[in-house]
């Protein structure tokens, strides 16, 4: 069973994802944000049209979201965490599931 803010990240993510690939005609707001985002997560975004940026970052979060592999990385809480936040996770040997959507709502505000 999903928490209800994990449906309305899920729903928003893919929403994202639809309307960069011209599925669902809604505009993407927040363009800047979805670039810096991208950058974030280490996706290229030189020469690159930007429904295929905000596709790709829409990927990433998706797969975050969906992600149930306590041994691999998020790519979200790499991206966005503080360092000495992650550094006390890592020391602690913390399994982050649930520490992913609190990083997953600032990244998207604008989206």
């Amino acid at each position: 069973m999903f928490h209800s803010t994990e449906c309305t990240q899920e729903r928003l993510f893919f929403s994202l994802k639809w309307a960069a690939e011209g599925k669902l005609d809604l505009p993407i707001i927040g363009k800047q944000k979805v670039i810096d985002v991208a950058n974030s997560f280490g996706i290229k975004t030189k020469r690159r049209q930007f429904n295929n940026i905000a596709k790709d970052v829409a990927d990433v979060l998706l797969d975050d979201l969906s992600n149930t592999d306590p041994n691999r990385e998020y790519k979200t809480l790499e991206a966005l965490a503080p360092p000495e936040r992650k550094k006390i996770w890592k020391d602690l040997g913390l399994i982050l599931l649930v520490h992913i959507m609190k990083y997953l709502k600032p990244s998207t505000n604008q989206v």
